[in-house]
């Protein structure tokens, strides 16, 4: 079992609020990971995000990085497809400069598609990315929870099969709103590891953490782990006995606290 937790982005204990204190603070915390926040702006440019990757890199804190909120590859108007590519482009080249293995992407709505539409729409707006910009940085396809949301289980499952340059990162808060509330033991976390090894061979995880508050199949906004909705301690307890390695990114409002929290689960 190797697992590395962390959060997505800045500690709020940090002493700064720039990236390098959130990376020293990260450490500091006894932490080893730290999701970059793109998903307003990219604000790093290369040379600060090389300075950025070289501390992590000293630190030993991993670093991954979340792509833009903006992003629709399935949109029904051409230019936001368009202007999704070129921020997904410019974001590889940061997460590259850093040293990031992935790229945590909201992949679309289906727009009014039918839904295998959107899907063949958005794997061929992908194979574009990397058409113009080739990068062995991952296409973190993430699960989402909406019903309007491409990006359940079983399409993020046949993302992955379809491109070579995409990964799942499995956010069970996501999971649990999006099945209205079907995340409920142990059991129900391990199924999705389960799968996730039987059926694109993973062996390791990347996993985004957080109660959700929900309603008829949708999230609605983000809780501590104290809501209990779902509870990670059944995943704690799944990780442990069957040994999976990941990498978890506490979401919750709570951040370094709950990061820290579920570090004891374990």
């Amino acid at each position: 079992m190797d697992v590395n937790i962390g959060i997505s982005g800045i500690p709020a204990s940090s002493k700064g609020h720039d990236t390098l204190e959130g990376i020293r603070r990260i450490k500091e915390l006894g932490l080893g990971l730290m999701e970059i926040q793109f998903v307003r702006n990219i604000y790093l440019n290369l040379d600060s995000a090389k300075d950025v990757g070289s501390l992590a890199k000293k630190l030993r804190v991993e670093l991954t990085c979340h792509a833009s909120y903006y992003i629709n590859l399935a949109s029904v108007r051409d230019e936001v497809q368009k202007a999704s590519i070129g921020r997904l482009v410019d974001t590889l080249k940061i997460a590259e400069a850093l040293g990031s293995r992935l790229m945590v992407v909201h992949a679309g709505f289906y727009s009014q598609r039918p839904k295998d539409e959107a899907f063949s729409l958005i794997k061929a707006n992908i194979d574009e990315v990397y058409r113009q910009y080739p990068s062995k940085v991952m296409f973190g396809a993430e699960t989402m929870g909406k019903q309007k949301s491409f990006g359940s289980t079983d399409e993020i499952v046949s993302l992955c099969k379809a491109c070579d340059n995409v990964c799942p990162v499995i956010d069970f808060g996501h999971i649990h709103a999006r099945t209205f509330g079907g995340i409920k033991d142990k059991e129900d976390y391990t199924s999705v590891f389960e799968r996730l090894e039987n059926e694109l061979d993973l062996k390791r995880f990347h996993i985004h953490m957080s109660c959700m508050r929900h309603a008829n199949g949708n999230e609605i906004s983000h809780l501590p782990l104290s809501a209990k909705d779902p509870d990670f301690r059944f995943m704690a307890d799944s990780i442990r006995e069957n040994g999976y390695s990941c990498s978890v990114v506490c979401e919750s409002p709570l951040l370094e606290h709950d990061a820290l929290l579920f570090k004891s689960w374990l």
